[in-house]
């Protein structure tokens, strides 16, 4: 094999490392499938927890769940943890009657991720009205590669990209020392 077509290869290898791999088929691709209380809910006693059931492993250290009444307070009342192997759970403490509002972003072990918001109502008697948020949104809130991971990669590729090269022009074994090619920089020739 010819440098020029190991170099190819090499550099083809390399780029499809890289590149992210096509996220599993799922019956349901949606993170987040259900959750207890239901979205729009009108319950005459308050529950003691949010429930979050996924449509895979969720992954507890990168997701998270807040509530808060329709005055700001937050209402949780614990850490979430894995309820089972697709839900999570959010221990809740509601002090009295009022609309709440959840706001969720999940992650799964599989890499899908999503995000939403939940508003029931608890001795009301009437259900919430339709979030001010839309479900999906993030709020502000993103999870993107920062600035600082996105140069020690580029830097990672170039030492890489420079590894390769070197290997690929390298002199070959067993090249008697007068055909490789000599380089010196006070060569004036």
């Amino acid at each position: 094999m010819t440098a020029g077509r190991l170099l190819a290869v090499t550099l083809t290898v390399a780029a499809l490392a890289v590149l992210p791999a096509p996220p599993p088929a799922h019956a349901d691709d949606r993170a987040v499938v259900a959750t207890t209380p239901a979205d729009g809910a009108a319950l005459a006693a308050p529950p003691a927890t949010l429930v979050l059931r996924t449509g895979g492993w969720p992954d507890p250290d990168l997701s998270h769940v807040t509530v808060q009444s329709d005055a700001g307070t937050t209402v949780d009342a614990g850490d979430m943890r894995v309820d089972s192997p697709r839900s999570l759970l959010l221990p809740i403490r509601l002090s009295g009657p009022g609309t709440f509002t959840a706001v969720y972003h999940v992650e799964l072990r599989d890499g899908r991720e999503g995000s939403g918001v939940v508003r029931f109502s608890v001795g009301t008697g009437i259900a919430p009205p339709t979030p001010s948020v839309p479900a999906g949104a993030t709020g502000g809130h993103e999870h993107g590669i920062d600035g600082l991971s996105a140069v020690l990669l580029t830097v990672d590729l170039l030492v890489l990209a420079g590894a390769l090269l070197m290997l690929v022009l390298r002199p070959r074994p067993g090249t008697p020392p007068a055909d490789r090619p000599r380089w010196r920089l006070d060569d004036t020739s």
